[in-house]
């Protein structure tokens, strides 16, 4: 088979081949390493966020 082909064809699907490999494993590693996402607490964020600093983003007239 190979001897009716010529070594540009073997050596073109043979480097389209080990790319498309790479291409999978960094795919498989990228998505194997990704940090899942976890649910947001509502409440704890608002606990935890910085109100102090509120200032430079909200006059402090009481609007009303």
């Amino acid at each position: 088979m190979t001897e009716t082909m010529t070594i540009e064809a073997i050596l073109s699907i043979t480097m389209a081949g080990l790319s498309a490999c790479v291409i999978a494993g960094s795919l498989r590693a990228l998505i194997a390493t990704r940090q899942k996402v976890s649910s947001l607490d509502t409440s704890a964020s608002v606990r935890s966020a910085p109100f102090h600093r509120l200032h430079n983003v909200v006059s402090p007239k009481a609007h009303g």
